[in-house]
Order: C-alpha cells, then sequence, then structure tokens
C-alpha cells in the first residue's frame, strides 16, 4: 500500500481516538478532520491505482475507498 495512503488511515485514527476523549465541541472539529483524512485516503487510494504502473489493483483500491466510506460514514 503506498506511504501516503498508510498516513491518512493511520492521521484518522490518531484523530478519531483523540475525538473519544475530548470535550464536545473538540470531538466534532476532531471528527470533522478525521472524515477529511479519510475521504483523502479514499482518495489517494483511487489514483494510486490509475497510471501505466499502477501502485495498487482497482479491487483493492475500491475495498480501500469502500473502507473509508463506511468509516465516515458512521462518524
Amino acid at each position: 500500500m503506498p506511504a501516503g495512503v498508510i498516513a491518512k488511515l493511520t492521521k484518522a485514527e490518531n484523530l478519531i481516538d483523540r475525538a473519544a476523549t475530548s470535550p464536545a465541541n473538540k470531538a466534532r472539529k476532531l471528527l470533522n478532520k478525521a472524515t477529511a483524512a479519510l475521504k483523502q485516503a479514499g482518495t489517494k487510494a483511487t489514483r494510486a491505482a490509475k497510471g501505466k504502473k499502477p501502485k495498487l489493483s482497482a479491487g483493492c483500491a475500491a475495498a480501500l475507498k469502500a473502507a473509508a466510506d463506511g468509516v465516515t460514514g458512521s462518524l
């Protein structure tokens, strides 16, 4: 998996963990940032599957995007 996708997923995970122990206003802002990071991870995965020498298979990119969208929907 490309490093950019891993970095975005890790960032989103950390933000969600921080939001769990934060006051309501701060938690909402952290969850919004996590949502943005997950969307960016999905986009990076999709882009990594394109081009002459793709870094990911199309199926893997679709699975990563679906997983990111699923988590985003539950936030």
